[in-house]
């Protein structure tokens, strides 16, 4: 089974670099009952009652983890019936839909037997009572109808008949080529050019036709009276045998007519159940959660990952834990030390609950999250003309409605600082109002004398200014935690850091712009 995300709900970039794709693999087994699925983001209603219902599966079947591998691995020899659904609307079924109704059918049945009592909310006797009739009418594991005692005679003998005919064909084949020297199989014509050298032989043969065409002779076989009444008595038959089926055929549409609305029904609970099924083997198997929904606005994860990001730092990877809250929540601390990748692991967890899927972390506490808003830094527009400036203004005329999350990265860095800050002020007092989360980075003080605001800092890498590192090393002792603080916390620690600056001397600067950045650290240490 395929899993993908309707088109447009995360840009292509995005997509890729998240790895999306890599997450939804987690999720897909080879399921023929659900061979493709479209992820759709659901309204807080619907959203809420997913989960409800998952929860609710989960709870049923928490202690019985070997049997959802065994249903599981039953639930992929249910056939895919999509194809056949039309006929059964239309009383139009042919012998092979009933061979994979009733294929269905029977695997079902052994699969409700394993999940002992977890019963689809929806009424499954229907199910019996087709399987009741094709078993009435058919034979052989569904592959082929039921003859009634004349119809087994008339299928004898036709079968006789072919025998016969297979006889008669094989030594009228085996004339020809003691006759001719060509060898021919019954009912292909032969095609030769002229010159070859049976072919007057051929033309002087009285059981072959011989025909010619733009100089291309073409063989047939003149086939005996004897042949030709075999070949039309077990036509005859055939075709007594053929109506008799048909008539078959309509009795069993019609009798299995009346639980087509019924059958519809309980294969769509079916199909949503063993999607549901592969959603909780997948929490098991990669210690994945599914969400808990709060009625207020806030965000709250334990141990929640970025996979994308996991993957590539391996053990050096720190998982996320945050408690946001409703209203403006901003993310301050130095570079490199993982503002953004708070952002992108938000907008990631947001993304899987809006589309249904359990999440990488331990816990997450939300609102469900009907409307995401995301704007990270940008080059700008040319299409529209717009600069990155003019970009994340127009970002703003979004409608926000009450309970969206907003993420915005670094906060009106795209225009010049004084009025940078000045915007950023104006807005986070506004979004502080309103009903909503509005998450953003920053490198703005001023922000700092806003009031209601919730503020958070990375943590710095630590530095031995006694002994040098490498640029490996500084990366290696960067956190990348975050942690709530008080605004006269980060202002102290704004006015004494000087890590922007210790940063940049493990990069492979010119000897000349490090010399002049450690006069200025040593200047700075002098006073």
């Amino acid at each position: 089974m395929k899993l993908e995300f309707e088109q447009s709900l995360v840009t292509n970039n995005l997509y890729e670099e998240l790895a999306f794709d890599d997450y939804l693999r987690l999720f897909q087994l080879e399921m023929p009952v659900l061979s493709h699925m479209v992820l759709r983001p659901f309204d807080r209603s619907k959203g809420e009652q997913h989960f409800q219902r998952l929860q609710g599966l989960k709870h049923q079947i928490e202690d019985r983890e070997s049997d959802l591998e065994a249903i599981i691995t039953q639930s992929q020899n249910l056939p895919n019936l999509e194809f056949l659904l039309p006929f059964f609307q239309d009383s139009s079924l042919k012998p092979y839909h009933l061979f994979s109704l009733g294929s269905f059918l029977a695997a079902n049945r052994t699969l409700q037997v394993l999940e002992k009592g977890i019963v689809l909310d929806v009424e499954a006797s229907t199910n019996n009572e087709i399987l009741t009739i094709l078993e009435k009418y058919t034979q052989k594991g569904f592959s082929n109808l039921r003859f009634a005692a004349h119809e087994k005679k008339l299928l004898g003998e036709i079968e006789e008949l072919e025998q016969d005919i297979r006889t008669s064909l094989s030594a009228y084949e085996k004339e020809i080529l003691e006759k001719t020297g060509l060898k021919m199989i019954y009912p292909y014509p032969k095609e030769l050019m002229a010159g070859e050298k049976c072919l007057e032989s051929l033309q002087n043969c009285p059981i072959v036709t011989v025909s010619c065409h733009k100089g291309i002779y073409t063989v047939d076989y003149q086939l005996s009276s004897d042949i030709k009444k075999l070949v039309a008595d077990k036509d005859k038959k055939s075709e007594i045998l053929a109506k008799a089926m048909d008539k078959k055929l309509a009795v069993i549409n019609r009798e299995l007519a009346a639980f087509y609305d019924g059958f519809y029904a309980y294969y769509q609970k079916r199909k949503q159940r063993t999607f549901d099924y592969m959603l909780i083997y997948a929490c098991r198997k990669h210690s994945l959660v599914f969400p808990e929904f709060s009625g207020k606005t806030m965000f709250q994860c334990e141990q929640a990952a970025l996979p994308s990001l996991r993957i590539s730092k391996d053990r050096g990877y720190v998982p996320l834990t945050v408690a946001l809250k409703n209203g403006s929540n901003v993310v301050f601390g130095a570079n490199m030390t993982g503002k953004t990748t708070v952002l992108k692991t938000v907008y990631f967890l947001l993304t899987m609950v809006r589309v249904g899927l359990p999440v990488p972390a331990s816990k997450l506490e939300l609102r469900f999250p009907e409307q995401v808003e995301m704007h990270f830094k940008s080059p700008g527009n040319i299409r529209s003309n717009l600069s990155s400036f003019g970009e994340e203004i127009d970002f703003f005329t979004r409608s926000m409605a009450p309970g969206a999350y907003v993420l915005v990265d670094e906060m009106f860095l795209s225009t010049d600082p004084i009025n940078g800050s000045d915007l950023s002020e104006i807005f986070l007092s506004e979004f502080s109002q309103k009903d909503l989360l509005f998450l953003c980075t920053s490198h703005y003080p001023s922000v700092l004398e806003i009031s209601g605001i919730q503020l958070f800092r990375m943590k710095d890498a630590t530095f031995d200014e006694k002994t040098p590192q490498t640029l490996e090393q500084l990366l290696a002792n960067i956190p990348y935690e975050i942690e709530a603080v008080s605004q006269q916390k980060i202002k102290d620690q704004l006015q004494e850091t000087q890590k922007p600056l210790r940063i940049a001397l493990h990069f492979q600067l010119s000897k000349q712009i490090k010399k002049r950045i450690q006069e200025h650290l040593d200047s700075k240490k002098n006073k």
